[in-house]
């Protein structure tokens, strides 16, 4: 699996758990991009730095980004656009470490919680 198709795969993880604890949720969307003689979809962050932006109750949002490694960057990227965003961080199969600009990161199964 490459480094897209992870990724793709962990923000599809995070929004099913968000949405089993009663968030909506819209994920990034895609282009179709002319590349090397061929046609590939590739998907642009909302806002240029979140990869699924959660809604529940009309009042309460979360601005999420989603990285299967290298955090610094995407820290300073998500926590500059919007001081209450997420950073999910993937560990291994299905757990995410969640770090906020505030306070201790926590670990989440999502596969767990999510059945």
């Amino acid at each position: 699996m490459n480094n897209r198709d992870l990724g793709r795969k962990c923000e599809a993880l995070v929004a099913k758990y968000l949405e089993s604890q009663g968030w909506q949720t819209e994920r990034g969307f895609k282009k179709v991009a002319f590349i090397k003689g061929r046609l590939m979809p590739i998907t642009y962050d909302l806002f240029g730095s979140i990869d699924v932006l959660a809604l529940r109750n009309g009042t309460e949002f979360k601005a999420i980004q989603v990285t299967a490694g290298q955090t610094a960057a995407r820290k300073r990227k998500i926590f500059q656009t919007w001081e209450a965003g997420e950073l999910w961080e993937h560990l291994r199969a299905g757990v995410f470490r969640i770090h906020r600009k505030e306070g201790h990161p926590e670990v989440v199964d999502v596969k767990a919680e999510a059945q």
